[in-house]
């Protein structure tokens, strides 16, 4: 059955646990929750450092470091007081910095209650542009601190801020133990009618392959996350204090009171329950507490006086207690996502899914160097107190996962500390990684050392080791199981061999460098050494483990040909053709800033399509979004899929929505979705599918049946208004424009067949081995072990090896995550059994406690409100993941499972 697919580039102009016990008395009346906070963003106007210190206030001000000062001091004046805080990229900072007396009195303040912290991540992450892996990584390094230090768990999930929310957030929410989750941004229409229907509390049923485990209690905050009209006693805010001294004339208490009762009321009509939540805060407010403690001192005393309604200090875990406590409390649930996220009908937040396209693919690729990075470290039981570590780069991809890091939506010099904070945490893990490859390699004490280096610019076919001479390169395969992939390698001659570690020579095929990519390494490096690239196939190299292929520059006829094949009558791209056993491709430029080269390798079901975009040109002074757009025959029936943060996949129905009634304003931005891994679309009746996977989170559609899109780049001229305070005009290296280049691949086959070609390659592009590389001047390879398995057996295909983390000698991390739905074929959504016992080579697995998805506490421990559905059923169900058995650790792993465990080890001689 013939399908064809057409690809062109388009243009398109543009907490604490507190025991709590609430008495039916107490439901009597309304009651209102006030929760002060600050809302810390870890860098958006200005840098992480700028807002802990407070520099730069010409662009906003606020310091994190005197919010929480001033914090302490107000909460030990009043018991009653209630303070949240979320962000702990920040508070570990000030808390390394305070004297033992002060964090004695954070340990109190946390004990009574009066301090609790809420989500417990290092940052409040995006949800659009975020990948689970790094998801979960960086919530754990900030629930773990909170553990460790003050022994204590965040029930409650607070999203308050992000633009659109995804279901494996919610399933996350759900896995690390957590009652409920709050966030305050939606889509303009929904929000009118939950706002009008009291909806705004619902049952998350977040993951249909894992069941009820993943449903959470889900509430849609009533003013985003202000206070109320009128009641901001921030030292930046105009609202008139709480004047209640009758010996003057500008007594206010009465009106005062009036006008909160009455705000009180009116935001009682969206809910169901006799309890609502009130926001007192902001951005970075409370550097002043005593303003707003003092203000709100009164208004609750005076409030309670008029006794109208009740109102306390409160925090979202208590407030969820509350609602919990009404026995008649019935929720509606929902099953789909809150994408795309629009505040008004012109208005659609879609097109931060691809702002900052090489921060975005440079935030995807510095998490598979941390997997690397982690996993040779527990392989390394360590690396002393002394050497180096991945701490650095684990801290930078916590704050890139920030909701205006990773998403784009910062300013142009926030965006550059991101990508310097990346750089040294990549720099310290490759020593890491050389250190432990070293010292795995080398038979015996006495074998010299390998000068290992890695080539950050080989996507542009620069690296100096290569282009040096005679060279060997070390491929570390972070995956559960063998990896065969074809690598490029830049070369200064096009007659070479490659050795394989068991001394077979291995097919090679010489391509010439493209002049796009030759221009490209001049812009970036001032240098173009290499005239050629070596292309080659690397076969089974194993599980968490690695193998070493070595190169002599040879004489012999070149491998491979050019040819020009003319213009395309369509597109008028350029074209150029290259044919050869192992790979076959063609390069087209359609504009001097636009090119693509289409791969076909041999044995691999996948098309691969590498683009070169940029500078985007704005001499015509119009701003630019530029688009991959795919077009085939299939019959789609308007409905596409995406993932949601590489996980599950969501159904999208063009022009609709699944739970109101959707006015279509923007045909194209409302149907837009972020896309993390990738995206398809189905002919049910021909029972074919077609995927795009990406390399780093885009937007994407399919506007018309048969077709789809990702936006790749996009470069604007004016600020959106929404914050930032300047357009998103990238100048990149040479400050003509930002130029990347990335990755799609293309899988056409049958549907059944792609459910397991999709997961397998799109787990590939996520975690690309590691290549070093070092000169074989004097290199004596009998020294050295060419192969190295980390694991005694291949982990099965429907499983992921997703954490392997060194936490101290006798401790590990480690998470097994089962890759396919429940809705996949039955061969790969059945259960998965692992054998933990001897699965490592390193070390040998004494004993075996399993943790919430945080890491942070035994699974045993977590112990979750339950809650009635308007379908009479009582959720989130248990977490009945099979107990691990036997003396061999056998676990067991259904669809979309993740599990996590502290592992006690012994390393092995």
């Amino acid at each position: 059955m013939a399908v064809y697919i057409s690809s062109v580039f388009l243009l398109l102009l543009c907490s604490s646990s507190l025991l709590l016990e609430v008495s039916a008395g107490e439901n009597a009346v309304l009651n209102v929750h006030i929760v002060p906070h600050t809302h810390d963003d870890v860098g958006w106007q200005k840098t992480v450092d700028e807002y802990y210190y407070g520099a730069n206030k010409s662009i906003a001000q606020g310091s994190v470091q005197y919010i929480l000062d001033s914090v302490i001091t107000e909460l030990g004046k009043n018991e009653e007081r209630k303070f949240i805080y979320v962000e702990m990229a920040f508070f570990t900072r000030w808390w390394s910095e305070q004297p033992d007396d002060i964090k004695q009195k954070v340990h109190e303040l946390v004990d009574s209650g009066q301090l609790e912290f809420i989500n417990g991540g290092w940052c409040m992450s995006d949800e659009a542009s975020t990948h689970y892996n790094a998801i979960i990584d960086q919530m754990s390094i900030g629930l773990r601190f909170i553990a460790n230090t003050f022994g204590v768990s965040p029930s409650v999930g607070w999203q308050i801020d992000p633009f659109g929310h995804s279901s494996f957030h919610a399933t996350s929410f759900s896995l690390f133990g957590f009652d409920s989750m709050m966030f305050g941004r939606l889509h303009y229409e929904d929000d009118e009618i939950r706002r009008n229907t009291s909806q705004r509390e619902i049952i998350w049923k977040s993951s249909p392959s894992l069941g009820n485990i993943a449903d959470i209690f889900t509430e849609v905050l009533y003013g985003h996350y202000a206070a109320p009209h009128g009641f901001c006693f921030d030292l930046r805010c105009k609202d008139p204090p709480i004047m209640d001294d009758n010996n003057l004339y500008d007594d206010n208490v009465k009106s005062r009171v009036d006008e909160f009762i009455e705000t009180a009321l009116t935001q009682a009509q969206s809910y169901k329950t006799n309890n609502i939540i009130m926001t007192m805060g902001g951005d970075f407010q409370y550097e002043n507490s005593r303003e707003w403690f003092e203000n709100l001192d009164k208004l609750i005393a005076y409030v309670n006086k008029n006794g109208s309604i009740n109102v306390m200090y409160s925090t979202p875990s208590i407030y969820t207690k509350y609602v919990n406590s009404d026995k008649d409390f019935r929720l509606s649930t929902k099953s789909d996502d809150f994408f795309p996220y629009a505040n008004a009908p012109w208005d659609y937040w879609t097109g931060y899914f691809t702002s900052r396209p090489a921060l975005k693919g440079y935030v995807r690729q510095c998490n598979a160097h941390l997997q690397a990075c982690k996993q040779l470290e527990a392989i390394h039981n360590g690396m002393g107190d002394k050497g180096p570590s991945s701490i650095k780069l684990q801290q930078a991809m916590g704050v890139a996962q920030h909701h205006d890091a990773v998403s784009g939506t910062e300013k142009q010099h926030v965006a550059d500390d991101y990508a310097k904070r990346l750089h040294v945490g990549e720099v310290e893990c490759r020593s890491v990684m050389a250190t432990v490859l070293n010292d795995l390699a080398a038979k015996g004490a006495n074998a010299p050392k390998m000068n290992l280096s890695f080539c950050e610019y080989l996507n542009i076919s620069v690296c100096p080791v290569t282009e040096g001479g005679d060279f060997s390169m070390v491929v570390y395969n972070s995956l559960g199981r063998p990896y065969t992939g074809v690598v490029h390698i830049p070369i200064i001659k096009r007659n070479i061999i490659v050795t394989s570690p068991d001394g077979s020579a291995v097919p090679v095929q010489v391509v010439p460098i493209s002049n796009v990519t030759k221009s490209l390494s001049l812009i970036v490096t001032g240098d173009t050494k290499a005239e050629y690239v070596a292309v080659f196939e690397v076969t089974d190299v194993p599980p968490s483990g690695y193998a070493i292929y070595t190169s002599a520059y040879i004489f012999r006829p070149n491998s491979s040909a050019t040819f020009p094949v003319g213009s395309d009558n369509n597109n008028n791209a350029e074209m150029t053709s290259i044919m050869g056993d192992l790979l076959s491709e063609v390069r087209q430029v359609f504009s001097p800033w636009v090119s693509q080269v289409v791969r076909l390798y041999e044995n691999r079901p996948a098309v691969e399509l590498e683009y070169t975009v940029g500078p985007i040109p704005i001499k015509d002074g119009l701003g630019k979004e530029i688009i991959s757009h795919f077009t085939t025959d299939l019959k789609s029936d308007s409905t596409f899929y995406t993932d949601s943060n590489g996980r599950d996949m969501q159904k999208r129905v063009r022009n609709y929505r699944p739970t109101w009634k959707y006015n279509n304003t923007e045909p194209i931005a409302g149907n837009y979705y972020p896309v993390n891994s990738r995206i398809y679309i189905r002919d049910e009746k021909k029972g074919i599918q077609f995927t795009v996977l990406n390399d780093r989170s885009q937007g994407g559609s399919s506007i018309t049946d048969g077709s789809v899109e990702l936006m790749v780049h996009r470069r604007l001229l004016y600020d959106d208004k929404r914050g930032v305070g300047e357009p998103l005009d990238e100048l990149g290296v040479n400050g003509k424009g930002l130029i990347i280049r990335g990755k799609h691949l293309l899988i056409l086959d049958t549907i059944d067949d792609s459910a397991y070609t999709q997961r397998m390659m799109a787990e590939e592009l996520m975690m690309t081995p590691e290549l070093s590389f070092t000169l074989n001047n004097g290199l004596q390879l009998e020294h050295y072990n060419l192969m190295y398995n980390g694991l005694s057996i291949p982990l099965p295909d429907n499983v992921h090896l997703l954490t392997l983390e060194h936490l101290d000698q006798s401790t590990i991390l480690l998470r097994l995550d089962h890759q396919f739905e429940s809705t996949d074929p039955e061969k790969w959504s059945t259960t998965a059994n692992v054998k933990l016992k001897d699965l490592f080579v390193a070390f040998e697995i004494k004993e075996v406690t399993e943790l919430g998805l945080g890491g942070n506490l035994a699974l045993s421990d977590i112990k979750k409100l339950q809650w009635q559905t308007t379908d009479n059923e009582t959720v989130p169900g248990p977490f009945n993941f099979p107990p691990v058995t036997g003396p061999d650790f056998i676990v067991s792993l259904s669809p979309m499972m993740i599990r996590t465990f502290n592992i006690t080890i012994e390393t092995r001689n």
